[in-house]
């Protein structure tokens, strides 16, 4: 059975660091439907983003879902 992609929007906040870094901040929401059920994630994600060889990179990410309770296993995809 084939599923429906996942739906994600995203609200971000961009901050230059005195290192020449970004760091952008993003609150999120990804919503799933599986075997008739829908389903809402939510949480926040934070990157450091740095400038090389003439593109941005991620330096480093940090993924935080704040749900309550999830009731199946979450993979990449609904992220």
């Amino acid at each position: 059975m084939a599923y429906p992609l996942v739906g994600l929007s995203q609200l971000l906040g961009v901050r230059r660091m005195d290192d020449g870094d970004l760091q952008v901040h993003s609150n999120w929401t990804a919503s799933t439907g599986i075997e008739n059920r829908a389903t809402t994630y939510f949480g926040n994600a934070h990157y450091r983003l740095r400038h090389l060889d003439g593109a941005w990179r991620i330096a480093k990410k940090k993924t935080v879902i704040l749900n309550d309770m999830i009731h199946e296993v979450v993979d990449f995809y609904h992220l």
